[in-house]
């Protein structure tokens, strides 16, 4: 019984284990869509989740809630006329 798990186990190879990036703000943009494919290609141990904002901007309190509550996104695509009156906002 051992003997047949260890051999099960030696067939399915090497497994890597996968870290998600998550952005957000990531409307659809061929370009933007082939960066991301690209660097998952060049690093397998990462898989990029997107999300994008429901009206083209992103939610400065989903942000802020996000951030409050401790799991902001590693990556966040916004206008960058936005970018700077974001914080003083709040």
């Amino acid at each position: 019984m051992t003997r047949a798990l260890l051999f099960s186990l030696l067939l399915a190879g090497p497994t890597l284990a996968t870290q998600e990036l998550i952005a957000w703000g990531a409307w659809r943009n061929r370009g933007l869509e082939a960066a991301f494919r690209q660097f998952e290609l060049e690093h397998p141990e990462w898989e990029l989740t997107t999300s994008a904002a429901s009206s083209g901007r992103m939610d400065p309190q989903k942000l802020m809630c996000a951030i409050a509550g401790g799991s902001p996104p590693a990556l966040l695509i916004q206008d960058r006329f936005s970018v700077g009156s974001s914080p003083s906002d709040n």
